[in-house]
């Protein structure tokens, strides 16, 4: 997927403990790079003679808004005056300066690692904060990265064209961006519900990234070919990973296989293993009956069959 750009001079300030909540910061980046906003966080902190919690609340200050993740710490870095951790002074400077805050909270039943767990005060005073911010805000609850990331990106659209003055040009390129990340979230979930229940979903149509494992193939059951409506002796196909908005494999190491008959054929038989490409794809599912025998009796054996269909490729 293409980025979207929005604006390049929006500052957006990304708070959180760092160790437990790594991989909710990453997200949050890739968001906003995505967005071409200017980030600001610990992650962007050069040198410099004043002190650590100075640096952060003065980039606070210079944020047009700031992104909130809570888990389960309060956070190792406690401004000794307040008594209070510097994600709960971020925060604090953020409302001091009428600065709009997305805040997201870890849900109660989500599975954290017991080092990731604050307890005695420093629980207590987590707590004390989530109850605040659960009062003055509306506060989303995330179980996963990814689910984090597909509620920020929806957010953060929203926050971008409601609380901050936009040129129409920005709107409109942040309203294609929202656009952008709710289909390729609705393709994501019709590939998850197509694994589980194939049959209901067979039909529907995606639009995905995907990655070659392998250079091109022709050797494939022509019952299979007919079953899934394609031209016998006129097919390619490739087993496949999909890949989410960073290249990453979207569902583990779950291999696909991508077929496709006529001029497509032609295009998809150049894949070489490795490649990576955006593709238009009908979810396929059928079924083939082959006749086996053994030495006393031959029987009727119905296997099915799971396909993407390429209808159509971007290199």
């Amino acid at each position: 997927m293409a980025s979207t750009v929005v604006h390049e001079n929006i500052p957006v300030f990304i708070s959180s403990t760092r160790k437990d909540l790594a991989s909710y910061r990453n997200e949050a980046i890739n968001v906003l790079n995505r967005m071409r906003t200017q980030i600001r966080g610990m992650e962007y902190f050069g040198s410099s003679d004043d002190d650590s919690l100075s640096v952060c609340l003065e980039n606070v200050r210079q944020s047009s808004l700031l992104v909130l993740i809570l888990g389960m710490r309060y956070g190792d870095s406690i401004d000794d005056a307040t008594g209070k951790s510097f994600t709960h002074l971020e925060y604090e400077e953020a409302r001091r300066n009428s600065i709009p805050v997305l805040a997201y909270v870890v849900d109660k039943n989500t599975q954290i690692p017991v080092k990731f767990i604050d307890t005695g005060e420093k629980a207590e005073k987590l707590d004390e904060f989530k109850r605040s911010l659960i009062k003055n805000h509306s506060v989303s609850f995330y179980r996963s990265a990814s689910d984090f990331r597909g509620k920020l990106a929806l957010d953060i659209a929203e926050a971008l064209i409601k609380e901050i003055s936009l040129q129409k040009e920005t709107e409109e390129g942040v309203r294609k961006f929202q656009k952008e990340f709710q289909e390729s979230s609705d393709n994501y979930d019709v590939l998850r519900n197509f694994i589980n229940r194939p049959s209901k979903y067979s039909g529907h149509e995606v639009v995905v990234t995907v990655k070659s494992l392998q250079d091109a193939s022709f050797d494939i059951k022509d019952s299979i070919v007919s079953a899934l409506d394609l031209d016998v002796g006129d097919v390619s196909y490739i087993d496949a990973l999909i890949l989410d908005e960073q290249n990453k494999p979207l569902f583990s190491d779950k291999r696909f296989f991508i077929v496709t008959d006529g001029q497509t054929a032609d295009e998809l038989e150049k894949v070489k293993k490795g490649q990576v490409f955006t593709g238009r794809f009908k979810l396929a599912f059928c079924t083939t009956i082959e006749t086996e025998e053994t030495d006393s009796a031959s029987y009727a054996k119905t296997n099915s069959w799971s396909a993407l269909i390429l209808l159509a490729m971007n290199n």
